[in-house]
């Protein structure tokens, strides 16, 4: 049995069409396509980069696949930052 030779994370970004920064992101928050730590090196195998691709066609089927509905509103977040401040609202104290 001879085994498919590894992509490099280059290869995988060129096969993709996208930076090679772009698919560090997806790999380190998890959705990007299965890789391999290889010594310090990261590796893919093409069969995981295709079916990883085709998952996200816009025509995949989505058997089991829903959204759930949002049952609560989302966190309000404090306003106190530089950005606030830009806008007239004084400086909190």
């Amino acid at each position: 049995m001879t085994a498919a030779p590894l992509w490099t994370h280059t290869q995988t970004a060129q096969f993709l069409g996208l930076p090679v920064s772009t698919l560090y992101q997806l790999v380190s928050k998890g959705i990007g396509p299965r890789s391999f730590r290889v010594g310090r090196y990261r590796r893919y195998q093409e069969s995981d980069v295709r079916s990883w691709l085709e998952e996200r066609a816009s025509d995949a089927p989505t058997f089991g696949k829903t959204t759930a509905p949002r049952t609560s509103a989302p966190a309000v977040r404090a306003v106190t930052g530089p950005a606030d401040r830009k806008r007239g609202r004084p400086k909190a104290r």
